[in-house]
Formats: C-alpha cells, structure tokens, sequence
C-alpha cells in the first residue's frame, strides 16, 4: 500500500527507484554467471560484488521504508538516500561491466585499453 504522504513526484520517484533497483539486481545476476568464465571479472567481483549487493540490498529495505514513512521530511530524506546509493551502485555496475567485456587489465583507463594494428600494405595505397 503507497504511503499517503508521497505526493505525485515522489510517487514517480519511488517507481522509478524501484525499476532501477530491479535493472540493478538483473546485472548482478548476470555478472554472477560470466564472472565464472572470466578471470579479470571473477576477481573484481570478489573485491566489489558484495558491495553491490549491500547497496542494493540497502536501496531495497529505503523501498519498504518509504512505506512506512511518517513525515514529509523523512520521504524526502529517505529518497535522497536511495537516489545516493543507486548512483554508487551503478558506478560500480559500470566498472564490472566494464570488466566482463574485456580480457585486458579493468583498472586501465578506456584509451589504454585500445591496441593498434599495423594496416596491411594493399590497403595502404587507397
């Protein structure tokens, strides 16, 4: 049942919270099963993948308070909150992401992870 002290906005909010915590809680699934085949992400997981889950385990229990908010303030705080942790949690998402899709080393930068080719000498001349 949604809290009535939620007003319009923070209704959309709260829904909005709520998809982004289940995309979130999709890719940790996801990542749990590559990092399996995935050295680099097996052990990026290990050092950051309960952190995610904890963050949205936290953003989750923020979803059931809100129901039972009692003052404006505290909804107001409490999606603060929320909205805190999923930008953290998708950062993190991000750099394990980030990991499962290259074999290189996941703490380089982007442009480091690029590798040049020689171009092959009958393509040189066009």
């Amino acid at each position: 049942m949604p809290n009535r002290l939620l007003t319009t906005a923070q209704r959309s909010e709260v829904h909005y919270i709520a998809v982004a915590a289940d995309l979130a809680a999709a890719m940790i699934r996801e990542l749990k099963c590559l990092q399996s085949d995935n050295d680099p992400l097996a052990l990026l997981m290990d050092a950051t993948g309960s952190s995610a889950q904890e963050q949205l385990s936290s953003v989750l229990r923020i979803i059931e308070w809100l129901a039972l908010a009692r003052n404006p303030e505290e909804v107001a705080h409490l999606i603060a909150r929320a909205k805190a942790l999923l930008v953290t949690l998708a950062n993190e998402l991000e750099q394990l992401s980030s990991a499962a899709t290259c074999d290189c080393d996941p703490s380089a930068s982007p442009r480091d992870r690029f590798e040049t080719f020689s171009i092959p000498v009958p393509l040189r001349s066009h």
